[in-house]
This record gives C-alpha cells, structure tokens and sequence, in this order.
C-alpha cells in the first residue's frame, strides 16, 4: 500500500511541475489543461485495465469515461494553443517573435515565429 502512496505523491508533484513551471506565459493555459487531459487520460487506463482484470463493468466505464475525456482535454488544449498562435501583424506576437505567413493547400496560415 505504500508503494502505491509513494507513486501517487509522485504522479501529483510531476502535474504540479509540469503544469505550473513548463510553457510561457502565453502557453501556461493550455499546457496547464494538457497536462490535466493527459493525467485524466492516464488514470482512465488504469482504471480500464483494473476493470478489466478483476472485471468490474463500473471500472470499465468510468474508466472509459475518464480516458475520453483525458484525449478530449488534450485535444482543446492543441487547439487553444494553436489560436494563442495565430496571428494578423507583428503587434500580435511576443517582443522576440514576427507573424509570419504561409501559403498551403489548406489556405494561407500566419502564426508567430522566432526572430
């Protein structure tokens, strides 16, 4: 039982790192809901897998549950990132960035980029 204590310790302080002190200040938001999706999709594999073994149909489904909504967490925080990204003209990046446009088969894209 201790063991399990001590990873769940862990697992907790690797979220609050990650979710806290990864990213600038623009990213902080979505790296913050990633982070949260990619805990809550883990947890739902875990509880799928221990439903699984011990057959446990609520397990399984809330499991389920979990790991849908852990991918669906992740995916907004993409998305949310990629609009924190865009961009019309210089004034809407960083100091140390340019918006920079280009042309694909999916349209003309402008996102932010380094100097």
């Amino acid at each position: 039982m201790g063991s399990t204590t001590n990873a769940a310790r862990l697992t907790l302080c690797l979220v609050l790192v990650l979710a806290t002190g990864c990213g600038s200040n623009r990213f902080r938001g979505p790296v913050f809901l990633g982070v949260l999706g990619a805990a809550a999709a883990a947890a739902g594999g875990a509880l799928m897998a221990i439903g699984s073994r011990e057959n446990e149909s609520l397990f399984q489904r809330s499991g389920a549950i979990s790991l849908a909504a852990g991918f669906g967490l992740i995916l907004t925080a993409g998305w949310w990132m990629n609009l924190q990204n865009t961009c019309e003209a210089d004034s809407d990046c960083d100091e140390k960035e340019t918006c920079s446009s280009y042309v694909t088969p999916a349209g003309q894209i402008s996102q932010c980029v380094p100097r």
